[in-house]
C-alpha cells in the first residue's frame, strides 16, 4: 500500500518536503524504517506519529485512505 505521509517542524526542514509517498508500507513500523532509509538524518529527531489526528502509541496497520502525519516535539509560549 502507498502512503501519504505529512511532515512538520525539523522533519519537513530535515527532508525539504511538507508530505512524501511511501510505497509498500502497512504498518508504523515499515513506515519508519523506510522513511530512515530515504531521510537519515530523521534518526536524530524525536517525533510523534499521528493517524486520522490521532497519537499513535504502538505499531498499527494502516487503512486506505488513512491521513499519517509525523510531529515533532515543538515548544510554546
Amino acid at each position: 500500500m502507498k502512503v501519504k505521509v505529512l511532515l512538520f517542524g525539523i522533519l519537513m526542514s530535515e527532508s525539504g518536503k511538507q508530505e512524501v509517498e511511501v510505497e509498500n508500507v502497512k504498518t508504523v513500523t515499515e513506515l519508519k524504517e523506510k522513511l530512515m532509509k530515504e531521510f537519515p538524518g530523521f534518526s536524530g529527531y524525536q517525533y510523534q506519529v499521528f493517524v486520522n489526528h490521532k497519537q499513535i502509541l504502538g505499531n498499527v496497520t494502516f487503512k486506505p485512505n488513512d491521513e499519517i502525519a509525523l510531529i515533532p516535539p515543538f515548544a510554546g509560549g
